[in-house]
């Protein structure tokens, strides 16, 4: 902090006194040359005695007429009527005043308006017997158990718990959840991935909808109260699936096994363990998810996974990619595995992949791992194989391997290789029923969560694409290409006639000219929402002057960048024609250019 400058500090959710608040860089009240300000946020009178609060503001809990105020904005206007009204305030006032607990309440019965449904409520908020909970306030359980009991969905209450097993205040990503789901198959009647993705997001819908969980920092992730999520984890041990959550990282002892042995799902984070973690002895665990931060390389016991043979879903998770030495010969035995995740690992051998037959879903995340297994072809099974590294790249996949797995695969991500050339201009000869895909062989800013069908590719050869490849870039919404064969991609998105492309990127190729060389026809864009077009040294025009018109209906935002030689959108006598012109038509309300040399 610069001296003499004035300085508000807020720590929000503290639950620990913090002792010595210099070591965070706050300076205390010692240190004149400073005039800072600390506001702290706590559920605990304790906490703010121990760090020597000079003033103690306590937020009470709401009165009778603003807890009402809040259940009626958050049920709905319905309970107006005269036949629900009086047993509508009855269930906010068993709220105690509590926002959470209110909330939850009014999420839970938004959709019930049969005065039956609130009878019934009453008397359970009523009737529920107090569970004490460390960290949860005692008034809070009977209104989250009643949300919980409200669900009516075995399955939104089967994800709802699996959202407990994450670490607290942890941003949980939809597309793992799905992972899980399917490897516990909890979706009955699903036929593919696209299903079930969209039975988990309608799932989530509900949970969001009775304010059980939130948005997380995006669409794409969700969050768990922590109060919610302590509730959910006392419902999960005594529920048919018991749930065993332990994330003391402060703790080097790993969990005994009287505390899990009758477990169905498991999650473990741990910094360090005094012992090399012992053999899990759970033949009825069905997940289990263990991160393993330690700083130095460690291996897991050879008979680590023995006494697992019903095991669907495994996470494993290090440090980062140096973090395990191999695996524990047992990982074979696991034969019920369909849900393998693996991240910030050293990945020297996986042949054994090949041998968990049953495997439906792979992914690899932030792993050293330099060629993916010829074995994983063996998995006939498998429906979505994700291989994604920021920090290292695979040096290259064979084609033979992905031809053995496209006859099943439904999706396929694969982020950061160096070498696919065996992809890129082989005929594999196949049809593919992938309906999501990321080929990338670069990080360029990676929008997976955007579009469903991704194309990066280095083009630096200029012979023929394989046929494969040319399918997925007929079919890909977001293509970008860099390097001299640029033009070859853009002759395949010509033959679809662009119908499917919706951001576009070209960069690096001296052979291009023009982006179109069609004429005496009306050339349209019709999905197209992105163009950039980057470091073309020959590029003069977008199409050749005989075209009748070309169409860019959606177009929001086009970048022209390092274009020496451009001129305008068509050539004409003397180039006096201005950028655009009556033959080129944006529909859309706002399109940006940016224009450099």
């Amino acid at each position: 902090m610069d001296q003499n400058s004035h300085t508000l500090v807020i720590l929000d959710d503290v639950w620990e006194a913090l002792r010595d608040i210099e070591k965070l860089g706050i300076p205390s009240g010692s240190n004149r040359n400073h005039r800072c300000k600390v506001t702290f946020t706590t559920r605990f009178r304790s906490v703010c005695e121990a760090m020597g609060a000079q003033k103690i503001m306590e937020v009470g809990m709401l009165s009778e007429e603003e807890a009402w105020f809040l259940f009626r904005q958050k049920v709905g206007d319905f309970v107006d009527d005269s036949s629900l009204q009086g047993i509508a305030k009855e269930v906010a006032n068993e709220c105690k005043g509590l926002p959470l607990a209110i909330i939850t309440v009014a999420g839970a019965l938004k959709k019930h308006k049969n005065k039956r449904s609130w009878d019934c409520a009453l008397e359970e908020l009523r009737g529920a017997v107090t569970v004490s909970i460390p960290e949860v306030p005692k008034e809070l359980y009977k209104p989250l158990r009643l949300s919980y009991d409200y669900l009516g969905s075995n399955e939104a209450k089967y994800l709802f718990l699996l959202c407990s097993l994450f670490e607290e205040d942890s941003d949980i990503w939809i597309e793992e959840l799905l992972n899980y789901g399917m490897g516990l198959h909890i979706f009955p009647g699903i036929k593919n991935l696209e299903q079930a993705r969209d039975k988990v997001y309608s799932l989530l819908e509900t949970l969001e909808d009775g304010f059980l969980l939130s948005q997380g920092s995006n669409k794409n992730y969700v969050k768990m109260h922590d109060v919610v999520r302590d509730v959910a984890k006392y419902i999960a041990t005594e529920r048919e699936h018991i749930f065993m959550v332990s994330h003391d990282v402060n703790s080097e002892e790993f969990p005994r096994k009287d505390s899990y042995e009758q477990c169905s799902h498991m999650s473990i984070v741990a910094n360090k363990f005094e012992e090399l973690p012992s053999p899990i002895i759970c033949p009825k665990l069905k997940l289990l998810m263990l991160k393993l931060r330690f700083e130095d390389p460690f291996k897991l016991q050879d008979d680590f996974f023995d006494e697992m043979s019903n095991l669907n879903v495994l996470s494993l998770s290090g440090y980062d990619e140096d973090s395990i030495l191999s695996f524990p010969a047992s990982i074979r035995r696991l034969s019920s595995l369909r849900t393998l995740c693996l991240s910030n690992l050293r990945l020297d051998d996986i042949s054994f992949i090949g041998e968990l037959v049953e495997l439906e879903i792979v992914s690899i995340r932030d792993c050293k791992l330099d060629e993916l297994p010829e074995e994983i072809g063996k998995l006939t099974k498998l429906i979505r194989l994700e291989c994604w590294n920021g920090y290292r790249k695979l040096k290259r996949i064979s084609g033979g391997v992905l031809s053995k797995l496209l006859a099943q695969l439904e999706e396929l991500h694969i982020l950061e290789v160096e070498d696919l050339s065996d992809v890129m201009y082989s005929n594999l000869g196949l049809p593919s029923k992938l309906t999501r895909y990321t080929l990338e062989m670069c990080y360029w800013n990676s929008r997976f969560d955007e579009y469903d069908k991704i194309i990066a590719l280095k083009v630096t050869e200029t012979r023929p694409l394989g046929d494969w490849i040319c399918h997925l870039l007929k079919e890909g919404e977001l293509i970008h290409s860099t390097g001299e064969g640029s033009n070859n991609v853009l002759t395949e998105l010509q033959l679809n006639e662009f119908q499917n492309v919706k951001c576009l990127h070209l960069s690096e190729c001296d052979l291009m000219t023009h982006l179109l060389k069609r004429t005496h026809e009306v050339i349209k864009f019709p999905n197209l929402y992105e163009l950039e077009l980057e470091n073309l040294k020959c590029l003069t025009h977008i199409c050749s002057d005989n075209v009748e018109r070309i169409e860019f209906p959606l177009l929001q935002t086009m970048f022209l960048y390092e274009l020496p030689e451009f001129q305008n959108f068509r050539p004409t006598a003397n180039n006096s024609n201005p950028l655009f012109d009556e033959k080129v038509c944006f529909l859309s309300q706002k399109c940006y250019l940016l224009l450099e040399h």
